[in-house]
């Protein structure tokens, strides 16, 4: 399966809005399968939207969590989350009243589940938070803490094991990244300890294929770029092929990504803050670089057929329009 990424600028949006006029963001969706560009308006009380899976609200941190053609903001400065039903192109973003600040978010079975999250001290809890995506409510489910006291950690649901898996992060204590590996079985309501990683990673991108989880990147101390794949029914890690290019060694994560048909997709930024896309090929376990002749900021990906890419109206700076075609 081959694939043509293009890069192009675009002066002028095909929806209209008022431009320049405020700090209202445009979120640009890219529909995939029918090559198509929409814009949807976003209005988190006027505030302006950048590009990170962890995003800028202006002053605000912001996980971003998606699936079935919605986005999830989990704030990390109050206690508060945002959702945008993408179907409804002109939507605006909905508030809801979280019981935690912060902390990293995963569906599952209709689901929100968060996790370290900070108290009204700003201290990270070992607490994990339910939420009814329909109600919007905390459930009273009496999950037991965390075996460890973590923060930037990667979560990530398995629907055919039930189980929600906590990969990596930074231990608040040691201020050390860490390699442990946590999995909670909603069925049991009891948590886990699995096999580590074979590097310690902070806020990693994770994906789910087949039965394994694919980590990529994060903030790693030693600067590989290496991908690991955990077996979850084996519970085994393997050592796959790193990265092409090295992304910026920070401590935010900036690469996102997906599964499409097989192959994984990761968006990233390089040192010198190029947007920089790579599909993997699990058969052969290489990766390739996709070339894009653009300087940007890392993307937020949703379900298998949209590419979001934040931008701001107020910069005065041609929109990038990114259109990934499968052939």
């Amino acid at each position: 399966m081959s694939k043509r990424l293009e890069a192009e600028h675009c002066h002028e949006p095909p929806v209209p809005f008022k431009k320049y006029k405020s700090k209202i963001s445009e979120l640009l969706v890219m529909d995939i399968e029918n090559e198509r560009l929409n814009f949807v308006k976003i209005v988190p009380e006027r505030r302006v939207i950048s590009s990170y899976p962890l995003c800028h609200i202006r002053n605000e941190l912001f996980h971003v969590v998606t699936q079935n053609n919605h986005i999830f903001l989990i704030s990390q400065e109050s206690e508060a989350i945002y959702s945008l039903d993408l179907n409804n192109n002109m939507g605006n973003f909905k508030f809801w009243e979280a019981q935690s600040i912060g902390g990293t978010g995963a569906i599952l079975h209709g689901l929100l589940y968060v996790i370290c999250g900070q108290d009204r001290y700003k201290n990270i809890t070992q607490l994990m938070e339910c939420y009814d995506l329909q109600t919007k409510k905390r459930l009273s489910k009496n999950i037991p803490k965390m075996n460890y006291l973590l923060n930037g950690v990667g979560l990530i649901a398995h629907e055919d094991t039930d189980r929600l898996y906590v990969i990596g992060g930074r231990n608040e204590k040691t201020n050390l990244n860490v390699s442990k590996v946590q999995a909670y079985s909603a069925a049991k309501n009891t948590w886990t300890e699995l096999r580590c990683m074979k590097y310690a990673r902070y806020r990693p991108a994770l994906v789910v294929y087949l039965n394994s989880i694919y980590v990529i990147g994060g903030y790693v101390e030693n600067g590989k770029s290496y991908m690991e794949r955990y077996d979850i029914l084996e519970d085994t890690w393997n050592r796959l092929e790193p990265l092409s290019v090295m992304y910026a060694k920070v401590e935010i994560a900036k690469i996102s990504a997906i599964v499409y048909e097989g192959r994984i997709v990761a968006f990233g930024l390089t040192p010198d803050f190029n947007v920089v896309i790579e599909e993997y090929n699990p058969d052969d376990n290489k990766w390739r670089q996709v070339q894009l002749n653009c300087s940007s900021h890392t993307p937020i990906l949703c379900d298998i057929t949209h590419l979001h890419i934040p931008f701001s109206n107020e910069t005065r700076q041609p929109l990038s329009a990114y259109d990934i075609r499968y052939q």
